[in-house]
């Protein structure tokens, strides 16, 4: 799990549901942009540009945000 920083967070419906397209910068990778598209339960409530987040990953593919870091 790796510390990153939110950069742009859009709202939009699918199927009627809340996403989420995220992006994001690791914080050890600042130059690197990564963006993501997630349903609500991946992300924490009132997520904003600036939030330093933990960033949960399987394969190399984004699976959720953390405020705190989870117990491994």
């Amino acid at each position: 799990m790796r510390k990153a920083v939110i950069q742009r967070v859009d709202t939009f419906l699918f199927h009627g549901e809340p996403w989420f397209e995220i992006a994001f910068t690791y914080l050890d990778e600042p130059d690197a942009v990564h963006a993501v598209r997630m349903g609500n339960d991946g992300v924490p409530p009132h997520t904003q540009p600036g939030d330093i987040v933990w960033v949960a990953t399987m394969m190399n593919t984004v699976t959720g945000f953390h405020r705190n870091r989870p117990a491994d």
